[in-house]
């Protein structure tokens, strides 16, 4: 899945800057909300 490889390099890297929180937020809404439209289809 592409949000597994998108948040790959945040998760290894020992830092975390102002950017990764923001792609991680971003990841956790993209994927929340491919949960809900995966639940409204079925």
């Amino acid at each position: 899945m592409q949000l597994a490889i998108a948040g790959w390099p945040i998760a290894g890297r020992h830092s975390e800057t102002q950017l990764d929180r923001i792609i991680k937020q971003a990841i956790e809404a993209a994927r929340k909300s491919l949960e809900a439209l995966c639940g409204t289809q079925q």
